[in-house]
């Protein structure tokens, strides 16, 4: 007589392979840029970082700039959110 004690793992296991990558990938059609340059001037370094978020037509953006000198340091952050408005109307083209 056979017994079968382990055929609830294999199909947890399956389930959990088919589940987890959707969990974890980001939402479709997202698009997400980061950048960030060094610059070294005559008072100092200045240290940019930008970053970008698409989500369908919304665009979230970020910018922080840091400016190490001889002075201190200045910082300044900036963040925008843009999106469609729910009141705009589609273009009407006039008849040639």
């Amino acid at each position: 007589m056979q017994h079968r004690r382990y055929t609830f793992f294999p199909s947890a296991l399956a389930a959990v392979l088919l589940v987890a990558p959707a969990a974890c990938s980001k939402e479709r059609g997202t698009v997400e840029r980061k950048s960030e340059s060094t610059t070294q001037t005559a008072q100092g370094e200045v240290k940019t970082t930008t970053e970008s978020k698409q989500v369908g037509n919304t665009l979230e953006a970020k910018t922080e700039t840091k400016a190490d000198t001889g002075s201190g340091t200045v910082r300044a952050r900036s963040k925008r959110t843009w999106a469609p408005s729910r009141f705009t109307s589609p273009v009407r083209r006039s008849k040639s």
